[in-house]
């Protein structure tokens, strides 16, 4: 499994899941929105589910499905 985050809020929570997964997976960390995104990650411990794509917005005509940099 590959993970990319999109946010730094994202990437403490994916990379959480991550490492107490078992199975193996890829952690692409793009430093770049470490620079970018101003965000107030959160001290306590959270994880971003692994297996579940995030919504953005719901729609009903059109499906974009996106990945990385």
């Amino acid at each position: 499994m590959v993970v990319i985050p999109r946010s730094p809020i994202q990437a403490k929570g994916l990379l959480l899941s991550s490492i107490r997964h078992n199975d193996p997976v890829l952690f692409f960390e793009p430093k770049i929105l470490y620079r970018i995104a101003e965000e107030d990650v959160p001290v306590e411990d959270y994880e971003v589910p692994l297996f579940k794509a995030e919504v953005l917005k719901e729609g009903k005509d059109i499906t974009i499905v996106s990945y990385g940099t």
